[in-house]
């Protein structure tokens, strides 16, 4: 399940309509030796948004499994993980099926 968690998190870090609002702060949380053209911020946004869809989305998981003491994942857990990134991604539904041609 975490292939598919990833995934998620990947399209909508691709797809995401706050792409534009991370192009216009680029400048503050680029590092100074990163190019400074527009290939490298939409790469580099795109990778923002799905580490941060990645780990945000995870958050309602961990305390699922804070809650029933667990050691491992469990695939309730998983499942939890994956409904959050899956909702996490519901704006940026309109781009996949462009993107996809549908």
């Amino acid at each position: 399940m975490l292939p598919l968690i990833l995934i998620v998190c990947m399209l909508n870090g691709l797809a995401s309509p706050w792409l534009p609002m991370l192009w216009g702060t680029a400048p503050f949380w680029m590092a100074g030796m990163m190019p400074d053209n527009m290939e490298a911020i939409t790469y580099l946004s795109s990778l923002a948004f799905s580490t941060l869809t990645l780990m945000l989305s995870g958050v309602p998981a961990a305390l699922y499994e804070r809650h029933i003491q667990a050691k491992e994942s469990t695939t309730i857990s998983l499942s939890i993980w994956l409904a959050a990134a899956l909702l996490m991604s519901l704006p940026a539904l309109p781009n996949v099926l462009k993107l996809a041609s549908l």
